[in-house]
């Protein structure tokens, strides 16, 4: 077997605020390149990209990459980000933190994020709302983070296949302010996320706009509900939803389709409606910052 480079930090993992993040791999404004067969571990952050306000780093790519107990696995700003075969483990806050900007891209793909002590995966779009940015979750398993799998904030397109998000606090995946209504969500298991002091443990939040179009999906044993929508629009097609303790489908949105699922064995509700009452206050996102 092939040995793997291993880089350590200083280990000052904890009260470190996103602005203020050093990586063991650094990226400046069109800056970029490729990281392989690496573990970075002890850090701030593993992988660090900024910008100039103007330019961002450009494609940054870590291929079979071990990012263990830092503050944050990857954090900062990338014009494209691709991470492929690669582990995020045991972050103090959040697996990967991004802020991305107009016409990014980041790409997680065959990969494994787990046991972080927030969010597994967090993205924040900065874009405009007619220049979404794309953020792709391919074969990949989120499972084990104290705050949620994966949280999107703001305008993106965005397309989950093949995934897991398993056994996370508050949420297994949540989209808040996306905007957007060509977003796909196919063929991923969201099973066992449970409840924190702050949210139920929801299988899948889509909060604020956007439509999140699900396919032959499983929604099982959460300890919220399997779908929550506050405003926005999911659509059912081929999914199993069952067994999730605070019920199947629960809407505060206007439009909703569901067709051709199993939605059932959910306690209180399998399906529920609320129609045209007041939308309540839906969830939002805490900002980055150290527990």
């Amino acid at each position: 077997s092939t040995s793997r480079a291993v880089i350590r930090g200083e280990a000052n993992t904890n009260q470190v605020p996103f602005a203020n993040v050093q990586g063991l791999v650094n990226y400046g404004p069109g800056g970029g390149g490729r990281i392989e067969n690496l573990t970075l571990m002890g850090a701030t952050a593993g992988v660090w990209g900024y910008g100039n306000g103007r330019t961002l780093p450009q494609t940054v790519t870590l291929k079979k990459v071990s990012l263990i107990q830092n503050g944050r696995g990857i954090a900062g700003a990338f014009k494209r980000l691709l991470v492929e075969d690669s582990s995020i483990l045991a972050s103090h806050i959040h697996g990967a933190s991004l802020l991305s900007c107009t016409n990014s891209a980041v790409t997680f793909a065959n990969s494994y994020i787990g046991d972080c002590g927030q969010f597994g995966l967090r993205l924040e779009s900065c874009s405009p709302s007619n220049k979404p940015i794309k953020l792709i979750i391919n074969k990949t398993i989120l499972t084990g983070n104290k705050s949620g799998g994966a949280v999107l904030i703001g305008p993106a397109n965005v397309q989950v296949l093949a995934s897991k998000f398993l056994n996370n606090g508050q949420v297994g995946f949540w989209c808040n302010d996306i905007g957007t209504t060509n977003n796909l969500f196919f063929n991923n298991l969201v099973s066992g996320n449970y409840q924190t002091q702050s949210m139920p443990g929801n299988g899948v939040v889509i909060a604020n706009g956007g439509k999140l179009t699900t396919v032959v999906s499983d929604i099982i044993a959460n300890q919220g509900a399997g779908f929550e929508a506050y405003n926005s629009g999911i659509s059912l097609s081929g999914c199993c939803v069952t067994s999730n303790l605070y019920g199947g489908f629960l809407s505060y949105a206007e439009y909703q389709d569901t067709c051709c699922n199993t939605i059932t064995n959910n306690t209180e509700e399998n399906l529920y409606f609320y129609g045209n009452l007041p939308v309540p206050n839906s969830p939002v996102p805490t900002p980055d910052m150290p527990p």
